[in-house]
């Protein structure tokens, strides 16, 4: 195998494809890059079994063939090189030699015949859609990290007509991004969120990709570029229905990024790990969170509809903050009888279930002789 291509264009295509190549694995292949070379054009391709990206481009060859190239090391070469262009040839002894100007490389190989190349179909009746580092932005964060909840660690990802929907929820908190179609169609899908995740790494909202299913596999595409990750089976959490379940009873309007400070203020003494108290009371957020490290107090001004009883209402520090952190401008906030939480803004709605008042630590003996 031997080609020259524009290193530039080799440099961008290995840097995403690398992204998906493990750093740590038992299985040293793994580790490579598929390199491939066929009558004027070249693939890189990576796979960690559960994601995988194909990445390709014109180029001279001048031999066709294929090998795995270690990625991290692919990467320094290519970033190292000064050259426009990059000549790329596999050896007999398993090596290949990488040169550009004066600078020449020589690495060990796999043959392409060992790598565990993914199968990457490319579904009919795909649909277009745009954003995807923003549906996940809003989302994955929220999926469950418990492999015992396999179906909440995904991503629910649905087009429907003119509608795109994404969800992320690990059953205590759940975050829904909606936004315009491109095309219209049906589509409807879990996503692993760390493959969803990586997916959104890979390419910008402006980015309009191609996506379908094959089997029990997602496939994304756009020109030169295609990702495919493995489906998660299974009935998802009916959003609509939780929605229609919640009876607001407490309500005001705030800004998200007001909220967000305050979040930050009050934790910064006592950490995210705390039960944050909320409350609606005198045209203002009343926020307070108490723990053995201290006790903060901040407040937020809004418009407030309905005051909440001056008790108020706990929930998680941290889940809080990573919420607000991801939104912004004037959202609606609303609390049900019982304190579940909703947040509503043009596209976006969050749900939080509020937590159990915390239990105030008894001192012992020695503590209370201290004081």
């Amino acid at each position: 195998m031997k080609f020259i291509a524009n290193r530039e264009q080799l440099l961008a295509m290995v840097k995403t494809v690398a992204k998906v190549v493990p750093s740590q694995s038992p299985v040293e292949i793994l580790k490579g890059i598929l390199v491939e070379a066929q009558e004027g054009v070249i693939t890189f391709t990576g796979t960690n079994y559960e994601s995988s990206v194909r990445c390709g481009t014109k180029a001279y060859v001048e031999e066709c063939g294929g090998m795995v190239v270690n990625g991290k090391l692919l990467l320094q070469m290519l970033s190292l090189f000064a050259g426009e262009d990059v000549s790329i040839q596999m050896n007999q002894n398993n090596t290949c030699t990488l040169g550009s100007g004066t600078a020449r490389f020589q690495l060990a190989v796999h043959p392409s015949k060992d790598y565990p190349k993914p199968e990457l179909p490319f579904p009919e009746g795909a649909v277009k859609i745009t954003n995807i580092s923003s549906l996940a932005k809003n989302t994955v964060f929220a999926a469950s990290k418990s492999e015992k909840q396999q179906i909440m660690t995904g991503i629910r990802l649905e087009i429907n007509g003119e509608s795109v929907r994404a969800c992320g929820s690990d059953g205590s908190r759940l975050m829904e991004r909606q936004q315009e179609a491109e095309q219209g169609g049906k589509l409807s899908m879990i996503l692993p969120s760390q493959s969803f995740r990586l997916l959104a790494d890979l390419v910008s909202d402006k980015d309009t990709l191609e996506a379908g299913t094959v089997g029990q596999t997602a496939v994304f595409s756009k020109e030169g570029f295609l990702f495919s990750c493995k489906l998660i089976s299974g009935a998802y959490l009916d959003v609509d229905s939780l929605k229609k379940s919640i009876r607001p009873e407490y309500s005001a309007v705030i800004d998200a990024g007001a909220l967000y400070k305050s979040l930050c203020t009050v934790t910064a003494v006592t950490g995210e790990s705390g039960r944050v108290n909320l409350s609606l009371r005198n045209d203002a957020l009343q926020i307070t969170l108490s723990s053995d490290t201290g006790r903060s107090q901040s407040s937020v001004p809004g418009v407030v509809m309905k005051e909440t009883p001056e008790s108020g209402f706990y929930y998680s520090a941290g889940y809080l903050q990573e919420a607000f952190r991801r939104l912004s401008g004037t959202v609606e906030l609303q609390l049900s009888a019982v304190g579940m939480l909703s947040v509503h803004t043009g596209n976006v709605f969050y749900f939080q279930v509020p937590m159990r008042e915390p239990v105030p630590v008894k001192k012992t003996k020695r503590q209370k002789e201290a004081a």
